[in-house]
């Protein structure tokens, strides 16, 4: 196993094991020798949110909503503690059983840390990362001008987030291109709009003005995950 990435999974594992929530996949155990890392974590039975999408087309308001609030619980709970998992998406949410009830966060091979003098608002440069189609407005706008990193904060998670709930919601996404294309697709998150009349269509106007905000091109204007968890999308859902 190279060095390198020997290293990242277990940072992954250290990660893993110091995140305690019940909409974050649950380690269990990992075990470090000279070349390899082992990492247990819990089985979970559902499979991936993108495979229901995929299978489902769009998922019904009503039913989403649900999910949604325990992704976003999930995305609170890590800036509260000082991470960003900076790859939000559908193949990295699992259900837990078949019942398609209970979704948690995996995947946590790009998570950051803050430091101890760093906030969850403080912009720092790091590495331009994560997967081009939920790729927020400022990591897109530095990868297209070939940066390899840039200036962000835990916002980016939020725009993931955003996209995530307009692909869930319609079965598309929103900025789309095909996987080759990937600086098509992050010239078009920088350059072009999202279109919105497929939840308009649905007569979700709610939807509309909650991925707006996830979605908004100035991170300091984007909604935080604490202001998602409050917002009226998710009224008679809250603990």
């Amino acid at each position: 196993m190279p060095q390198d990435f020997y290293s990242r999974i277990s940072e992954e594992a250290t990660i893993i094991s110091k995140l305690k929530h019940p909409n974050i996949v649950e380690f269990l155990d990992s075990w470090k020798g000279p070349e390899h890392t082992i990492v247990i974590l819990e089985f979970m039975k559902g499979g991936s949110l993108l495979a229901f999408i995929n299978k489902e087309r769009e998922i019904k308001f009503d039913v989403w909503i649900g999910l949604a609030y325990q992704i976003c619980d999930a995305i609170q709970y890590m800036h509260d503690n000082g991470y960003m998992h900076r790859d939000i998406k559908a193949s990295n949410i699992m259900f837990k059983d078949k019942s398609y009830k209970l979704v948690k966060l995996i995947d946590f091979g790009l998570t950051k840390a803050f430091t101890k003098t760093e906030q969850p608002d403080d912009s720092i440069e790091y590495t331009a990362t994560g997967t081009p189609a939920y790729m927020p407005y400022e990591i897109a706008k530095e990868l297209i001008n070939n940066k390899k990193s840039c200036h962000y904060t835990c916002a980016v998670d939020m725009w993931s987030f955003g996209v995530l709930n307009y692909h869930a919601l319609t079965g598309n996404m929103p900025f789309m291109g095909e996987d080759a294309q990937e600086n098509l697709v992050l010239a078009k998150i920088v350059k072009e709009e999202i279109n919105y009349s497929p939840l308009l269509e649905l007569n979700l106007q709610c939807a509309v003005e909650f991925i707006s905000g996830l979605c908004c091109k100035d991170p300091e204007s984007r909604l935080t995950a604490n202001d998602a968890m409050n917002h009226v999308i998710f009224q008679g859902l809250r603990k």
